[in-house]
């Protein structure tokens, strides 16, 4: 039942996730930040069951830390992303991992990226992405209003939009959503 979504602007990603913690029937919480820093310039946004949700980020990022500090230079976000991609294939037959990803991030050399990552260890890379059942109105959204190089208000306002759909539209009540973006300046929350 979570929502999260994202989308690449000039040189910025902004990723947002819902802050519900849902126990089968039961809001637990509405304060829960499902986007976790793996780098300086790459988030992970994350939905699906708690415990896989929290084991797979922190694992990717323990692993991403040991890759900066044992060969003394940060991954690109393509190489983040295929490595969770890997990670996740590899477990497959395993420990599956019961949730989806979206990987965005910013790197000096090509800009913004990101990367959609499921349950199933299929990754895309794509401009805008949404998932849950909050993401199907979403995808509406940013199909007619994301375009190519936005600015970051333009980013902002269409952030906005996607928040006020899916709280309009989604059965399930979502009070708290966050939002960080991606930039030269590192993962930041983003207030709108």
């Amino acid at each position: 039942m979570e929502t999260a979504f994202g989308f690449t602007g000039k040189d910025y990603v902004i990723l947002a996730v819902d802050a519900n913690a849902i126990f089968n029937v039961f809001n637990l919480k509405t304060s829960e930040d499902k986007i976790k820093s793996l780098d300086d310039h790459v988030a992970l946004a994350a939905a699906g069951e708690a415990a896989h949700r929290d084991v797979l980020a922190n694992i990717l990022h323990h692993q991403i830390q040991f890759f900066k500090y044992r060969d003394c230079h940060s991954l690109s976000t393509h190489a983040i992303a295929n490595y969770a991609r890997n990670f996740m294939a590899d477990q497959l037959r395993r420990n599956m991992f019961q949730c989806n990803i979206l990987v965005g991030g910013y790197d000096k050399e090509k800009g913004s990226s990101l990367y959609y990552l499921d349950y199933l260890a299929t990754l895309q890379k794509l401009d805008k992405a949404a998932y849950g059942y909050g993401g199907y109105p979403l995808l509406t959204v940013m199909d007619a209003n994301w375009k190519k190089d936005m600015s970051l208000e333009e980013g902002k306002e269409l952030a906005r939009k996607c928040i006020a759909e899916v709280q309009k539209r989604f059965i399930i009540s979502t009070p708290n959503i966050i939002v960080k973006c991606i930039d030269a300046n590192g993962v930041n929350i983003l207030e709108l």
